[in-house]
Formats: C-alpha cells, structure tokens, sequence
C-alpha cells in the first residue's frame, strides 16, 4: 500500500501577488534603475512580507528579472523590423 501524495505545507501561490510585486518593482526602477530597486520598499508599497519575497525571488536581480519578464509578455512579440530601403 502506498500512503496519498503529500501537498507541499502552507497556502497556495496567488499569481496576483507575483503580479503586485512585480508592478511595484517595475514602478521602483522606473527613475533611478536597478540600483533603486529595494526590497524593503517593494515590501512597502505592496504590503507583502519580505519573508514571502524571498520565498518567490531569491534576491532582487530575480525579482527584477521576472518583473521584466512580465513586461515583455505584456507587451507581446517586438514586431518585424521593415527592410531597409534599397535605391532603386
């Protein structure tokens, strides 16, 4: 006999708190860049633990890149650039 599948302790992930957390590390490098990007002040403005940052991003290069990452699928494929035009 084998025992049920244990589900992984705590509260499943809510995707709108990736998205909280990366809307508001997107809004923290808007002027001064990655170097003004702090968790503590992510933490801040979205009302979520560090504890729980941590837990999804290991540091802020990672919570950087998936606020990034987001961006980008949002804004969908970069379209086709035109051929540049020959003389003719």
């Amino acid at each position: 006999m084998t025992s049920p599948p244990r589900r992984a302790g705590g509260r499943p992930r809510d995707p709108a708190i990736d998205r909280s957390l990366a809307e508001a590390a997107l809004a923290e490098m808007a002027a001064p860049g990655f170097a003004g990007l702090s968790i503590d002040r992510v933490s801040e403005i979205t009302g979520v633990g560090k504890m729980t940052i941590y837990r999804r991003f290991s540091d802020k290069s990672a919570l950087a890149g998936a606020a990034l990452a987001l961006l980008t699928a949002e804004e969908g494929p970069a379209p086709d650039e035109p051929a540049p035009h020959e003389p003719g």
